[in-house]
């Protein structure tokens, strides 16, 4: 396969992907809207692994799906996953957000030796 028809494939299952994400918030939307009063039924939601065959359904509580979707993680079946190139991109986002805290907690830690130099404290 050439590094073309990769390209394509990736950004096929990238728009795959996107509407099943979309699918599935619209899924959420209409079960807050039946189920408000429910004690934690689970719903049927739509993998988001991508692959152009994968049909599989997710059971999960409403609750389960905020968790995911706060976290910024995806819905997957168990044994499915994003393969290579978007678990590559979801490591390298979290890797820079923790780049960013920690450049943050440097500059805290450094305006704080500088003030604790000035007033002469050790």
């Amino acid at each position: 396969m050439s590094g073309h028809d990769d390209e394509s494939g990736e950004r096929q299952c990238l728009a795959r992907r996107g509407a099943l994400t979309e699918v599935n918030a619209r899924i959420r939307e209409a079960a807050g809207r039946l189920d408000a009063d429910s004690l934690e039924p689970t719903w049927e939601f739509m993998c988001e692994c991508g692959t152009p065959d994968c049909r599989t359904h997710v059971s999960l509580t409403l609750a389960a799906y905020e968790e995911l979707r706060d976290a910024d993680r995806p819905v997957l079946a168990d044994g499915h996953d994003l393969g290579r190139g978007a678990s590559a991109r979801r490591k390298a986002r979290e890797q820079r957000e923790d780049a960013h805290a920690l450049a943050a907690q440097a500059k805290l830690q450094a305006r704080r030796a500088r003030r604790l130099l000035r007033r002469g404290d050790p």
